[in-house]
């Protein structure tokens, strides 16, 4: 097993990715005490953990974690198996994770999958918006979207088709980010090692980021914004658009997400598992929604 010292700078597992992040805090189980380095003086200080901590890693060592590029309110404490030493070796690994990630065909997630793929008959239409057939009779997917994130869409319709302005981009806060923040939550929330609600969430919101870049063009743009989303497209070819878009166009995807599924293959027992996702998803943007709001943008600027 890998050893960490403060200072120290990693790759930490997000779901199926590697990210950078820097140790700030190591917790010894042996002795029961976290280690860190004093901000002031750079010493490093002993403290105590409270009694919820040692429930939780009474028995693991744990590190806890700032992301590089990522605010601080997304540092975490992570345990052994999910980071490893910043090497070339793991900077390669790092890099084929991504490449499988693209395709949506990684390997390293053995568990049964509930996957979102895009239907063939649902188009766009002219003004952007889209354009779905009659809902299948064999099963309903009803969530209702809180007040707070219909009062976005609602500015965002009218930022975007009525002032003509865009969102600026790449977003402070991308959806990639977004989306491993959400999973981190639920696996840091979560009390035992096997969970079944709690895997299918996980997998559910790792699919919708592949979901997204694949939706992106076709069902979530308006006309005004194709200028920007090909010159992002040019100037960006090596990136997701989940690395590069961010809140805004992720709570469209959400707001039409049930249309969509109801619409593909899934069995009644999926769907309802997307239901038990997608109420989760918005209590977690609900409560960061202000800060992960976007500025939007006048003119169209040069990428």
């Amino acid at each position: 097993m890998s050893v960490f010292e403060l200072g120290d700078r990693a790759l930490v597992y997000q779901g199926e990715l590697l990210y950078e992040a820097k140790i700030l805090k190591i917790f010894y189980p042996l002795s029961k005490i976290i280690k860190s380095n004093d901000e002031k003086t750079k010493e490093v200080v002993e403290t105590a953990p409270e009694p919820i901590f040692l429930e939780k890693y009474r028995s693991s060592k744990a590190y806890f974690v700032h992301y590089k590029g990522w605010k601080s309110k997304w540092d975490e404490w992570v345990t052994p198996e999910r980071i490893l030493p910043y090497n070339k070796e793991n900077l390669i690994k790092q890099k084929e994770l991504v490449q499988s990630h693209r395709s949506g065909e990684s390997s390293i997630s053995n568990r049964p999958k509930v996957k979102l793929t895009l239907k063939s008959g649902v188009k766009q239409t002219s003004n952007g918006s889209s354009n779905f057939s009659e809902p299948s009779k064999r099963a309903e997917l009803k969530v209702q979207i809180p007040d707070s994130i219909k009062y976005v869409l609602v500015d965002d319709w009218e930022n975007v088709t009525k002032k003509r302005k865009l969102v600026h981009l790449p977003s402070k806060d991308c959806i990639a980010n977004i989306v491993a923040a959400y999973t981190a939550q639920l696996q840091l929330s979560s009390t035992t090692q096997d969970d079944p609600a709690l895997d299918n969430k996980l997998e559910i919101a790792r699919s919708l980021r592949l979901y997204f870049n694949q939706a992106l063009g076709s069902l979530l743009l308006y006309r005004h914004e194709r200028t920007q989303y090909k010159m992002v497209l040019e100037k960006f070819p090596d990136c997701e658009m989940s690395q590069i878009y961010g809140i805004n166009h992720l709570l469209r995807l959400c707001a039409i997400l049930p249309n969509l599924v109801i619409q593909s293959t899934m069995d009644p027992q999926s769907i309802s598992l997307v239901r038990e996702f997608l109420e989760d998803f918005y209590v977690f943007l609900c409560a960061n929604l202000k800060e992960l709001m976007e500025d939007y943008e006048n003119d169209l600027p040069t990428y």
